[in-house]
């Protein structure tokens, strides 16, 4: 089905130019936001699957258009590249089984874990596969330098053009998250409640003592001096391989933290959104919004964007304060990826919306075969998309 565009679309077409909201008078006003700067280094192979690590773990970080969830260590949901302006679909495969996670692209590459138990590489230019490995997970794998950090039993690390195993890493639990890869490790967090890191030669270079009371962790928000993970019913923060604090909630983080320099957001399930203070997790602001939150808010020029109830909402990230809302008609919306100005959002109809940030205006949506239940990842100028009928689909 094609695209249904805007009024709004049409008009820019034809050199007509509506009025926004003007955000922009916000940025900057939380300080940096972005994420860090990415480094590639050529991967070195390994003849054996489980190499002995010797030395220190290399130091690249996370590269690629979107290399992890929600896009980098920080879980900002946003990248600069242009995302799509069409709402076409240039084409779309069919797997064996739902698409569980989000997709990750890196390498020319696009992939995605099914509900079989496999992690699948698609190429970008034309969704052809490229491997299939089975795996144990149905979380996304995280691209550093060549390889692909999936979280198995322990953690491996796989060629990103082969799928061939180059070494793995036993830990104390079983992940229970993404892993995040930041500052030359992969940190993820583990069935007992802690938190691994591991370099990215496969040497453990800790684990935390458990929260058992905290329940189970989301995928570990990284910046260059602490860590946060939202948990079943709280948060709480490691520096420097050591528990810093911990916070209590009514509810369960509804997907990672976000990060900025000056706050790290969460959202509950139960409907609340807090701002709290990087170093210690206190409270800045808290907001109560409609219960069915499905994941993070996505953090971009002093503005939060996010799904709440039966809206898509943006808010002043200094207050929480209401800048506008946009009705959704589906039963249940993904969390948004940012790029160009736009927010991508799947539902669970089978529709992939395209919003702009400044005024929540719609400007095209298209249809996909089967419901939407992941968040979708942008990269150049595509918008990639996973189903639950097993279709991943290239939005230009």
């Amino acid at each position: 089905m094609p695209p249904v565009q805007s009024r709004r679309t049409l008009l820019r077409r034809t050199g007509v130019t509506l009025a926004t909201v003007g955000l922009g008078g916000l940025a900057g006003c939380l300080g940096s936001d972005t994420e860090a700067t990415r480094t590639e280094q050529t991967p070195t192979a390994t003849s054996t699957p489980t190499p002995t690590p010797t030395g220190p773990p290399p130091t690249p970080r996370a590269s690629g258009p979107w290399p992890t969830t929600r896009a980098g260590p920080r879980h900002l949901g946003r990248t600069t590249d242009a995302g799509p302006s069409e709402g076409s679909v240039a084409w779309t495969t069919t797997l064996d089984a739902p698409v569980v996670s989000e997709p990750i692209v890196a390498d020319s590459a696009v992939f995605v874990a099914t509900e079989a138990g496999e992690l699948v590489s698609l190429a970008v230019a034309d969704g052809s596969v490229r491997w299939r490995v089975p795996t144990r997970t149905n979380v996304a794998p995280a691209y550093a330098d060549g390889s692909l950090v999936v979280a198995d039993d322990g953690l491996r690390a796989l060629d990103v053009r082969t799928g061939e195993e180059q070494w793995s890493a036993a830990l104390d639990g079983s992940p229970t998250s993404p892993p995040t890869v930041a500052e030359g490790a992969v940190y993820v967090a583990v069935a007992d409640e802690s938190l691994a890191a591991v370099g990215l030669d496969g040497t453990v270079q800790y684990e935390t003592a458990p929260y058992t009371q905290l329940g189970g962790v989301a995928s570990p928000t990284v910046t260059a001096d602490r860590i946060t993970l939202g948990a079943t019913n709280g948060y709480y923060g490691v520096r420097d391989g050591r528990r810093a604090w911990k916070r209590s909630l009514g509810g369960s983080v509804a997907g990672p933290p976000v990060a900025t320099d000056r706050s790290v957001f969460l959202a509950t399930d139960g409907g609340s959104l807090l701002a709290t203070k990087p170093t210690s997790g206190g409270v800045q602001w808290e907001r109560d919004l409609p219960s069915g939150v499905p994941g993070s808010p996505v953090v971009a020029d002093g503005v939060l964007s996010l799904v709440a109830g039966d809206r898509l909402r943006a808010l002043r990230a200094t207050s929480g304060d209401d800048l506008w809302q946009t009705p959704l008609s589906a039963q249940e919306t993904t969390t948004p990826a940012l790029a160009g100005g736009m927010l991508y959002l799947g539902d669970s109809a089978g529709t992939v919306l395209a919003v702009d940030v400044d005024d929540g205006i719609t400007e095209w949506d298209v249809e996909v075969d089967g419901p939407v239940r992941v968040p979708p990842a942008v990269a150049g100028k595509s918008l990639f998309v996973g189903t639950e009928a097993g279709t991943v689909a290239r939005v230009d």
